[in-house]
């Protein structure tokens, strides 16, 4: 009897639970979640000085945040992840540690990224160990201890797993100002409160508990942990591999004789056609290479790309210099822009950041349709390039959107694809999103509407009538391929409702992914339903205005890869639907190691699928997999390079090797190069760590590009043999090497 009395009550607390459950409201878009106001009191110098305000809000928020947990089933991870995080940000602020670490716990149990999963929390877990033991968090000893907890935290992880969080981190810190925090008050958040009389989104206090966080505690402690990650960094950096599957994945149609001219429309943010050959151009009736679209001044401009003069006061190559240089630090690769890039940010005075973060804002756009470009038309000789540009606002404080202008862009949309189907465009890249959201922020900023609710529903208007025009237009067009990038924010492009990534009903229409050279999902990819195939969008090397080459990560470079598999497939079987041509890259994809329902690209695979002769792996390329040394006169000839690169990053440095010619020599001589079947290439020196780089063999068997510390390098071969291998190098010297 009492055991059956036991069982009643587990019964019904169960029902109990699953009654409360049920009665939450379920919220499968960011749309439907609550807006709320606040009333803040001063400057925004003020507000965040004010630590009984900041209290006062930071309760407030935590009351609100929570009763939405409670009332609400939010359906998104990344947005519950964002609720738990927001929520140990206020208990941070507040010293409750250990609310604050259940929290970040909660958060970390919903992350499927295992990099992220594993380094999620590091930082405050080792601030409460050293809080517990010291509540001066200006002492040498809390400095001490959490310097040795944090160095466990890290040192515990797989560094293969945790490698590029790590290196991540370290570039993050490595330039760390808190110059550019405290002037972000006035340049962003400022002007909130300006046009607002004080009464702002609730969002916005989150901004001042986190600045309030960086100086009060992290700013203290970066030192300390840049140490640590650098520590790490320097005794694994030799031990891993990152292999770069993609290098036997990649097929060029260079020697296809036989393909049909396809037409591959980039539609983005401009691209300087100049880069490539006029063979490779698409005219429309007009004699040109495309149409644009401003979409600061609203009008149709005809320009293919922005005109940097007026708009900028830096020289261009300085803004590429640093764009490479940023890149660089996110690839923890030592380069001379990386050191520009540190001396920059050091030396940036709070005034100078709005500029400075315009002009890279500015470059972004500038650059970015012609890399996507690159990306889409690489090998290709049967790609007809046309460009449609509209150009993206680049300044911090853009005026708020109007049903004007939402009007013009659904007209813009709808001529658009007009023009892509006059012009017989097969295939669509499209590396661009919005949502509603940021109609919303907009708004907000420039103190349009009565309230959170009024700009909530003046946002849903205007990006209704803009996403209702895309999709129709879409829609209208069954014989265009249109492909685009999911996102970079680590969320669900259904639940924010990014256009055009979310559409994911049409049949002519996919969503791509961004996954690693590893083949692993990147940190920053967004996810969600429809977005089931993923490609390379990290590290992507491709062209900017004016014909250089940078790396560029993203989504944005994710989807022209996919772009580029289309237009081969097409260049191949013309007749082919959009869906069939979906069908053949879904078919030679691979599962997704972390998820085996989604699909990782293999360009290959699907091109065999049409003509299995494609890209079938050479003797050539079987030859080359074995330890090779480099002959006398090769050896001179690599001193001589080595000694004229270091000339122009460090003349006194060179100056001083040149001395020790001889024995440079000597050194170059005793090298050997071990290319490997994954696509690795392991450089052994003696009485050296072992360094490790990629290589890959170009489709014709002419080529081989090596990478080693961030420097790429390509070598054309003369010959190759079972044991002798001669090339010429990108400098026009002849190598020698022998087998070993």
């Amino acid at each position: 009897m009492k055991k059956l009395k036991l069982i009643c009550i587990q019964l019904l607390i169960f029902t109990s639970f699953i009654s409360i459950a049920q009665n939450k409201i379920e919220v499968n878009k960011a749309d439907d979640l609550p807006r709320r106001s606040v009333t803040l009191n001063g400057t925004a110098v003020d507000i965040v000085n004010d630590n009984e305000q900041l209290l006062r809000l930071t309760n407030n928020l935590i009351k609100n945040l929570e009763e939405d947990l409670d009332k609400y089933q939010i359906n998104d991870k990344a947005s519950l992840q964002s609720y738990y995080i927001s929520l140990a940000t206020c208990y941070m602020y507040k010293k409750d540690l250990e609310k604050a670490i259940n929290l970040i716990n909660k958060a970390r149990d919903l992350e499927d990224k295992e990099g992220s999963k594993l380094t999620m929390g590091l930082f405050i877990k080792s601030f409460n160990s050293a809080y517990n033991q010291n509540k001066d968090i200006t002492s040498d000893q809390f400095k001490d201890v959490f310097t040795k907890s944090y160095t466990d935290a890290w040192e515990k992880l797989p560094y293969e797993k945790i490698k590029d969080e790590l290196e991540s981190q370290r570039g993050s810190l490595s330039i760390f100002n808190p110059n550019l925090i405290t002037s972000s008050l006035e340049s962003q958040i400022q002007p909130y409160l300006d046009n607002n009389n004080n009464v702002v989104p609730e969002g916005l206090v989150l901004s001042f508990i986190g600045i309030r966080l960086e100086l009060d505690y992290r700013s203290k402690l970066v030192p300390s942990m840049l140490n640590v990650v650098n520590t790490i960094y320097e005794a694994n950096k030799s031990n891993v591999v990152k292999s770069d599957i993609w290098l036997d994945r990649d097929v060029s149609l260079n020697n296809i004789k036989e393909g049909k001219s396809v037409v591959v429309a980039v539609w983005d943010s401009g691209t300087d056609v100049s880069v490539f050959p006029e063979a490779l151009l698409h005219k429309d009736k007009d004699g040109k290479n495309g149409i644009g679209y401003d979409l600061i001044k609203y009008k149709n401009d005809g320009l293919l790309l922005d005109d940097p003069k007026g708009k900028i006061k830096s020289d261009i190559s300085r803004l590429q210099l640093l764009t490479k240089g940023f890149m660089d630090l996110q690839a923890s690769i030592e380069s001379p822009e990386v050191m520009e890039v540190r001396k920059t940010m050091a030396s940036l005075k709070p005034e100078e950041a709005q500029a400075f973060q315009e002009e890279l804002g500015f470059y972004g756009n500038y650059a970015h349709g012609t890399h996507v470009a690159g990306i889409a038309m690489k090998d290709n000789p049967f790609a007809r390039l046309l460009v449609v540009r509209m150009g993206f606002d680049y300044r911090s404080q853009p005026p708020a959107h109007t049903l004007n202008q939402a009007k013009f862009q659904a007209d813009m949309y709808k001529d658009i694809v007009a023009y892509l189907k006059f012009n017989k465009v097969r295939v669509v890249n499209m590396s661009w999103r919005y949502g509603v959201a940021a109609y919303e922020g907009l708004l907000a900023l420039n103190g349009v509407g009565k309230d959170e609710e009024d700009r909530k529903k003046m946002a849903r208007k205007m990006f209704e009538i803009e996403k209702k025009a895309l999709y129709n237009a879409f829609k209208s067009a069954p014989e265009i391929l249109f492909i685009c990038g999911a996102g970079n924010e680590n969320n669900a492009a259904e639940f924010v409702e990014y256009i055009p990534a979310s559409f994911h009903d049409l049949p002519n229409l996919i969503t791509i992914g961004a996954v690693d050279n590893e083949g692993k999902k990147t940190s920053f990819t967004t996810e969600g339903k429809g977005i089931n195939i993923y490609a390379n969008g990290f590290e992507i090397e491709s062209y900017v205005p004016g014909g250089a080459k940078v790396k560029f990560s993203g989504t944005s470079m994710a989807s022209p890869n996919v772009a580029n598999l289309a237009a081969k497939i097409l260049a191949l079987k013309p007749n082919l639907t959009p869906e069939e041509v979906i069908k053949l890259i879904e078919k030679g994809s691979d599962p997704l190691p972390e998820d085996a329902n989604l699909l990782l690209l293999n360009p290959r695979k699907s091109l065999q699928l049409i003509d299995p002769s494609i890209g079938s792996k050479s003797v050539s390329k079987l030859s080359l997999l074995k330890r090779w040394k480099p002959d006398t006169n090769t050896a001179k000839l690599m001193a001589q390079d080595y000694l004229e690169q270091l000339k122009s990053q460090s003349p006194e440095q060179a100056k001083a090797m040149e001395a020790q010619k001889g024995v440079l020599e000597q050194m170059f001589a005793q090298i050997i190069f071990e290319y490997k079947a994954d696509g690795s290439l392991d450089v052994n020196i003696p009485n050296s760590p072992k360094q490790v780089g990629t290589w890959k063999l170009s489709e014709d068997n002419k080529m081989i590009t090596t990478q080693m510390a961030g420097q790429s390098e390509n070598e054309s071969i003369e010959i190759l043999s079972e044991n002798e291998l001669h090339t010429i190098s990108s400098k026009g010297k002849k190598y020698k090497y022998i087998a070993q």
